[in-house]
């Protein structure tokens, strides 16, 4: 209910369809932007609604807080965006308590991470380092008030007089921080933590693990349950020194004999074993948590080292989060919050996409000589390009 009426502002950078000031109005069932009316494909009470209009995607989440409601509004490239959307039908403003200065820092944020703004310079830089210990926070060195920390929602820091909010982006277990100022002109997102939930400047073992050969080779099979980067179909890749899923390598953690392999993708921990034990080899893959399982995944190889793929095989990404998936041999996905299969072709520094179903842009990526590529999507109409480092 506390949604309910009329909100206004003006977008502090782009324009939706033309304009900067924005009126949205909420109704028990509806959601309508400058008199167009959205749909409502997904609600979380912490994340908010995301829209469709005009088959752009919007977020539409509550800042405020303190329990008052002050909306923000965003596409999800970050092209528009608007924050302190103000109720005009109850006349009330946005407020609460002052914060609870005490804050705990939970250990799995304890660490050093870095990563780049996609928006914006923290005092003149973009490259951005945050040093988190059991009750301070730095970035760039500077130390940062925390004024109030929610599961959910993250840190609340002031630095030299400004707010920002630092939050853990990854929702399935990990850790992935999001940075950004309290009026999204600073945006950065996938800040990777360097250590292992030492202090900082603690050590990072790296336990030396021998994969035994019977297992090398390629293994495919469909998860019983959850999903691994949105897709259900799984192709574990394992070499004599590597074992990747879907493209990611995971780093190998530790091997038993009867437990099995224990991995780290993306800081989330998976399990890989052996549940043949009559002498055959079918895995199981699962998520510490069990979210994610799979069962009877066989072996489509032989146990030689897999055949060498071409120069874009594995995941790349960009830093919005949007993921392009190459196997090497032709075909790959694209991830943008939704999945889609394409082909691929290599002629020079060029790369030719083509979907398998319909995808609104056409897309052609250029090799870069720095190890990046570059995408250019075109919809005839507002086309952009997105810079992907390989992971």
């Amino acid at each position: 209910m506390e949604f309910i009426g009329t909100h206004t502002g003006t977008l502090s950078q782009g324009t939706f369809n033309g304009e900067t000031a924005i009126t949205i109005e909420i109704t028990a069932d509806t959601i309508t932007v400058n008199g167009v009316e959205a749909t409502i494909t997904a609600y979380d009470a912490y994340e908010g609604f995301t829209l469709t209009i005009d088959g752009n995607v919007y977020y539409l989440m509550n800042g405020d807080y303190s329990g008052g409601v002050s909306l923000a509004f965003m596409s999800e490239d970050y092209s528009i965006i608007g924050s302190g959307f103000i109720k005009d039908s109850t006349g009330e403003e946005p407020g609460g308590e002052d914060p609870d200065p005490s804050v705990t820092i939970p250990t799995e944020f304890i660490g050093t991470h870095t990563g780049t703004l996609s928006q914006g310079t923290f005092n003149g830089e973009t490259a951005i380092t945050i040093e988190i210990t059991a009750d301070t926070i730095t970035v760039n060195g500077v130390e940062a008030t925390i004024t109030a920390y929610d599961a959910y929602e993250g840190f609340t820091l002031t630095i030299d007089g400004n707010v920002y909010y630092l939050m853990n982006g990854d929702y399935s277990g990990g850790v992935s921080l999001a940075f950004m100022s309290e009026d999204y002109s600073i945006i950065g997102s996938g800040f990777i933590k360097d250590s292992t939930g030492e202090e900082p400047g603690g050590e990072d073992p790296e336990p030396s693990v021998t994969i035994p050969a019977e297992y090398i080779g390629i293994f495919s099979g469909e998860l019983t349950s959850g999903t691994f980067y949105d897709e259900t179909a799984i192709e574990i890749t394992i070499t004599a020194s590597t074992i990747t899923i879907n493209g990611k390598e995971a780093t190998i953690t530790a091997y038993d004999e009867t437990e099995g392999f224990t991995l780290m993708i993306d800081d989330v921990e998976f399990y890989l074993y052996n549940m043949d034990y009559d002498g055959g080899l079918v895995l199981a893959f699962m998520s510490a948590d069990y979210e994610i399982t799979g069962l009877d995944i066989t072996k489509d190889s032989t146990s030689e080292e897999p055949v060498a793929g071409d120069a874009l095989q594995g995941t790349w990404e960009d830093d919005n989060g949007n993921v392009f998936y190459f196997d090497g041999q032709g075909a790959g996905y694209y991830n943008n919050g939704e999945s889609y299969d394409f082909t691929y072709s290599i002629n020079d520094n060029t790369v030719s996409i083509e979907f398998a179903s319909s995808f609104q842009y056409e897309v052609t990526i250029t090799i870069q000589e720095d190890g990046t590529f570059s995408a250019y999507f075109d919809d005839y109409d507002y086309p952009f390009t997105l810079i992907f480092t390989k992971q």
